[in-house]
């Protein structure tokens, strides 16, 4: 994980002391737009050629190019509130509409109606712990009162609930509450709940109880900015905070010989794609490793519509990119019908998603399904994160490979 940055005093209150918000670490860092970062991308030659370029037109007052008056368009979109740039976004074109996530809206598809029932089902409770572990659980509440509230519907038949994933051990779950009770009497910042609560849970729930090398994985992503040419046009550039993504030379259902021809499909587009990257962000650590679930965290009453945004922007770049690679490949959005994402807030996940119309990104608000204030809470939120994960391996990692790579299995 990154290092968190050193405070950054913002304001004073009249008598001269800091309050709590003097302090600019709780926020996931924003990306800035600037010509700069093109310049390090760039040949030798044209660095030389922009250099003795800046030195002839240092004296002059320029007029203002169509480039430069969008970016400033895009910073003072930046500097408004999320509600506005919202708004704004959704008069674009391309831009980014919000619809409820509700089993009861008649847009909503049926793919994501199917999970968001799913998650229905684990937000109240039902079989989110495996059966075996009732004894482990029970020992627990004889000393922990927030284990004594879990009842028999919660628990599932072992070849059930294993399937998606492993029930985290009691004493993990304990250990989860007693971290994210401090962060909230410490009133900590949002990197202090990613470091002390968020991202220990999100591990707990992707790995297990011991790391492996598999095909879905977890990082932590503060500072993957969205690369320029996959921004929603007049939007501010914007980061999440953890990222899921696949390991595509870790596929077990993949053979030596498909393995090295997806891992020469994925090289093959970095060649050619923005950055040398296979994604819609100059992330290097994900290079290679394509996204597929984005988080974003706030801290504990941190902003709702900011955390949206950030999310719908992300999203809109991803589904940028991927309509580029299917339209190099002739493939389809077919069996992809959206992308999941989660919000965090503190003690509570909720799962948001985003589906494509024409060039439009729909953002669906969204389905609360866990929280760390309790321990079937803490349940339910890795028992959600394993059925997204579930549908990263299952579902878009079979997509990715036959429309983003062009590699049909089944004719192999």
């Amino acid at each position: 994980m990154s290092e968190t940055p050193l405070p950054t005093p913002k304001r004073r209150r009249i008598g001269g002391e800091l309050d709590q918000d003097d302090f600019d670490i709780e926020d996931t860092p924003r990306a800035t737009r600037r010509d700069d970062d093109n310049d390090a991308l760039a040949s030798p030659s044209k660095r030389r050629h922009h250099h003795h370029h800046s030195q002839r037109v240092q004296t002059a007052s320029p007029i203002p190019s169509l480039s430069s008056r969008s970016e400033s368009q895009s910073q003072a979109s930046g500097r408004s509130s999320p509600s506005k740039r919202i708004a704004a976004l959704e008069l674009n074109p391309d831009g980014i509409e919000t619809r409820v996530l509700s089993l009861m809206n008649p847009l909503l598809p049926d793919s994501l109606a199917e999970i968001l029932s799913e998650l229905e089902d684990c937000s109240n409770g039902f079989g989110v712990i495996s059966r075996a572990c009732k004894d482990e659980v029970q020992e627990q509440a004889r000393t922990d009162r927030s284990f004594s509230l879990l009842r028999d519907i919660m628990y599932a038949d072992p070849s059930t609930r294993d399937a998606i994933g492993p029930t985290p051990k009691a004493a993990d779950v304990a250990w989860v509450l007693e971290e994210a009770r401090e962060c909230q009497d410490m009133m900590q910042s949002e990197s202090g709940w990613n470091m002390g609560v968020h991202f220990p849970l999100l591990h707990k729930a992707i790995y297990g109880h011991q790391r492996r090398r598999q095909l879905v994985g977890i990082t932590a992503s503060t500072t993957a900015k969205i690369i320029k040419e996959y921004l929603p046009s007049d939007s501010p550039a914007k980061m999440v905070d953890f990222s899921v993504y696949v390991v595509p030379d870790a596929d077990p259902s993949s053979t030596e010989t498909d393995t090295k021809t997806i891992v020469d499909a994925v090289n093959s587009l970095r060649q050619v794609l923005p950055c040398g990257v296979i994604n819609h962000t100059d992330f290097f650590p994900l290079r290679n490793r394509p996204v597929v679930v984005s988080i974003e965290t706030k801290k504990r009453g941190g902003a709702q519509q900011e955390a949206e945004l950030q999310i719908g922007t992300w999203h809109a770049a991803q589904w940028k990119l991927l309509s580029n690679l299917i339209a190099d490949t002739g493939g389809s959005f077919d069996g992809l019908p959206f992308l999941p994402a989660i919000v965090v807030h503190g003690h509570e996940w909720s799962f948001v998603a985003t589906t494509r119309e024409g060039s439009r990104t729909i953002l669906w608000l969204e389905q609360s399904f866990g929280s760390t204030t309790n321990a079937v809470g803490v349940y339910k939120i890795v028992w959600g994160l394993q059925r997204i994960a579930r549908w990263a391996e299952c579902n878009f990692w079979p997509w990715y490979k036959k429309n983003a790579l062009g590699i049909d299995s089944s004719a192999s």
